[in-house]
């Protein structure tokens, strides 16, 4: 085929997705993170990952699938390791005498598809998906126990976070460490770091089900790095209704509408909210990186709300030293080295400016 030939970008571009400048953009940060091209775009905010999927099964002539238990096989999906399907992203959808299909979000895995031709003798047939969508099926067909010991760790970091204005974790995994930073305001802050054994290996996945298992939603972002895994995750807590639109939350669990919500980043575990690229009329929409247009019903972290807005409902925990310790971290602060007070009503930017300089 002839958009075989075309390089990725190129084809985004045919379908209407980028422009050049988006291109040339993705490429400099491509360059600049060793990302794949879609991947930088995804980051920049130019494309989805749907939008990456959908491309990829034009560019290779496969059926795009909506993946749900009716197109899933549950005897066939037994045949496979559990492991295997979760961190490749594959639903098994039915088996034949002479094949085997399946769905992924990463149709180009190749090594992957022949260690599934060589388990099954038989030739694979493959159709594009959406890879949030086949987490959440095989979260849900799989019932994956998260880890005991990842899940330690998630429930001892989030009970120093309440009452904090730290609302994102970032969780870098290495091959022989784990390394968790907690940001919100600006501030980032290594809270957990501990060296892994040679028999101990965690991924994703692992905190992802995890957090399942400890009846937790969230939304994640996540990031291509070398040798490893990168990704954050925002914890969302109980149901709020904001006295006033625009709202601006800068707090440990940030908070969730009541009715249906739209969001720019990846979403698990919370059945009323959807992703989108941006606002949908009707409904309210958290930018977690942040939007430049007008709107009423915007949900804004603190670090993505833009400067001086204007009577907004505001539920941030301001940040002063902590001064039994001098910012050293001791027991009073939970060893964050920061105290926090909250603002919780109808506020301006210089409003909050102004109690920041104050404490």
């Amino acid at each position: 085929m002839e958009s075989e030939k075309k390089p990725f970008g190129q084809l985004l571009k045919d379908f209407g997705l980028i422009t050049d400048a988006d291109i040339e953009e993705g490429l400099a940060h491509q360059k600049e993170t060793g990302q794949k091209l879609g991947e930088a775009l995804v980051e920049l905010g130019k494309i989805t990952g749907r939008d990456i999927e959908w491309v990829l099964s034009k560019q290779l002539d496969i059926p795009f699938v909506i993946v749900d238990e009716t197109t899933t096989d549950l005897e066939l999906l037994q045949k496979f390791p559990k492991d295997f399907l979760m961190v490749n992203r594959i639903v098994p959808m039915y088996e034949t005498d002479d094949e085997v299909a399946i769905a992924t979000d990463d149709p180009q895995n190749t090594e992957v598809f022949a260690k599934i031709e060589e388990k099954f003798a038989k030739k694979v047939n493959i159709s594009a998906a959406n890879g949030d969508a086949i987490d959440a099926l095989l979260s849900k067909l799989l019932k994956q126990e998260g880890s005991p010991e990842v899940q330690s760790i998630l429930e001892k970091q989030f009970e120093r976070l309440q009452e904090t204005c730290f609302y994102r974790l970032d969780i870098r995994l290495n091959p022989n460490s784990i390394t968790i930073g907690a940001f919100g305001f600006g501030i980032l802050k290594t809270i957990y770091k501990a060296e892994l054994g040679p028999d101990e290996n965690f991924t994703r996945n692992d905190f992802f089900a995890a957090l399942d298992t400890m009846g937790i939603g969230f939304l994640y972002e996540e990031y291509g790095v070398e040798n490893g895994e990168m990704f954050s995750i925002y914890p969302v807590g109980e149901e709020f209704k904001p006295q006033a639109a625009p709202a601006v939350i800068g707090a440990f669990g940030l908070g969730l509408p009541e009715e249906d919500t739209f969001t720019d980043v990846g979403v698990s575990g919370l059945e009323r909210v959807h992703v989108a690229q941006g606002p949908v009329d009707g409904y309210d929409f958290i930018a977690v990186r942040g939007y430049d247009g007008r709107s009423e019903q915007i949900i804004y972290t603190i670090d993505s709300a833009p400067v001086e807005f204007l009577n907004c409902y505001v539920k941030v925990y301001i940040p002063k030293m902590c001064p039994s310790c001098g910012g050293a971290g001791c027991p009073e602060c939970k060893h964050l080295g920061l105290l926090f007070n909250l603002m919780d009503g109808i506020f301006s930017f210089n409003d909050i400016m102004t109690t920041l300089k104050q404490v």
